[in-house]
């Protein structure tokens, strides 16, 4: 006898592929992550993903709207789909464990809320980030980052955007840190893009 290895969990139930568990998700279920994923892992929309610290060797493709929970590690980070919601709520982290750009996409937004207090005396050795990445490919027109009480740590020396970007961008950040190591900066193509980025008590 030998007993299943299970890599994912929705619920009471537990599969041993992490394909069965994502084919067997409806909307607003939350999948579990119980052993490091190999490979890629392309999330279905409008669930919760609960990286429960395991790796995701590949890249996390997100398919539509995602809510994380707990601390979910993948490789590389891609979602091209227009208009995606990303909710990283409080106690939540997503860490980007590459080194290469995470691509977002087309009008998405970021709604991100961490534990802290009172930014301007708190300090980041006694806080979990909410959101660790590399630097950030804007592949189309306008992102916006919603973030409230967290504290944000971009990893890498750039942060930039494709040729391709234009529209508005919005970094609205309160009460928030955001630690960024090299620059914000726009390919010279991107003439149409207008950033707009504004710190409250951060």
């Amino acid at each position: 006898y030998v007993e299943a290895t299970y890599v994912a969990q929705i619920g009471e139930t537990k599969y041993t592929t992490l394909a069965e568990a994502i084919a067997a998700a409806q909307n607003g279920d939350e999948i579990v992550l119980l052993a490091d994923v190999n490979g890629d892992l392309n999330l279905p929309a409008n669930v919760i993903l609960a990286g429960n610290g395991k790796q995701i060797t590949g890249t996390l493709y997100l398919l539509g709207n995602t809510t994380f929970k707990g601390h979910v590690k993948a490789n590389a980070f891609d979602f091209e789909n227009v208009g995606t919601e990303i909710n990283i709520p409080e106690g939540a982290t997503l860490e980007i464990t590459g080194t290469g750009r995470m691509i977002i996409g087309h009008g998405c937004t970021f709604n991100i809320t961490g534990t802290i207090t009172d930014a301007k005396t708190a300090n980041v050795a006694d806080i979990t980030p909410s959101l660790i990445m590399p630097g950030a490919s804007f592949t189309g027109a306008g992102v916006t980052f919603n973030v409230t009480n967290a504290y944000i740590k971009t990893t890498a020396s750039y942060c930039s955007s494709s040729k391709s970007a234009s529209g508005t961008f919005d970094f609205n950040i309160n009460n928030s840190i955001w630690e960024q190591f090299g620059k914000l900066a726009f390919e010279a193509q991107s003439t149409a893009a207008t950033v707009n980025f504004e710190l409250k008590d951060s």
